[in-house]
């Protein structure tokens, strides 16, 4: 037999033995090591925890804009940055805000049951 071909079966049979040692070679727990595909990393919050804030700043600035009687310029320009914040858009957010005003709410109040209708 050629001593090349004696190489290449020798080199042949110790990569099948060390990949067959690897695949049954057994953790410090027992289980045998697989070679499994990565997983990705789980994500701490899920859909809801990562929209709470944003709910949050909304129905905090909302609640301290409708309390009052009358509603001026400063309030407008709070209610749309408040949308805005709430990741509405700023376009949409406009939208809103111009849609509501016109309708020329008496109180914060009506402003606010405005809001849930243009909203909804």
């Amino acid at each position: 037999m050629d001593p090349i071909l004696i190489i290449i079966l020798a080199v042949v049979v110790v990569a099948v033995v060390v990949v067959a040692l690897m695949a049954t070679r057994r953790r410090p727990d027992g289980s045998t090591a697989r070679p499994t595909a990565p997983t990705p990393p789980k994500t701490e919050k899920g859909l809801r925890d990562r929209l709470a804030r944003p709910r949050g700043a909304l129905a905090g600035a909302l609640s301290s804009l409708f309390s009052s009687p009358h509603l001026d310029d400063a309030d407008w320009e709070e209610l749309e940055d408040a949308l805005v914040a709430a990741d509405v858009g700023p376009q949409t957010a406009s939208e809103i805000v111009a849609t509501v005003r016109s309708a020329k709410p008496a109180s914060g109040e009506e402003a606010r049951s405005l809001l849930e209708r243009e909203l909804v």
